[in-house]
């Protein structure tokens, strides 16, 4: 999913339920860096 917060488009995905976890990859990185963790929390 997208947000735009004053002129940025931020990326975020929502997933299973519980407290929110926020993580925020590195400069030069994308959303794709975040794939190993997405399937631990799925599980």
């Amino acid at each position: 999913m997208k947000l735009k917060v004053n002129g940025t488009e931020l990326y975020y995905d929502v997933i299973g339920k519980g407290d929110p976890i926020i993580f925020a990859h590195g400069w030069l990185n994308d959303s794709s860096v975040m794939s190993t963790f997405k399937s631990r929390i799925k599980s």
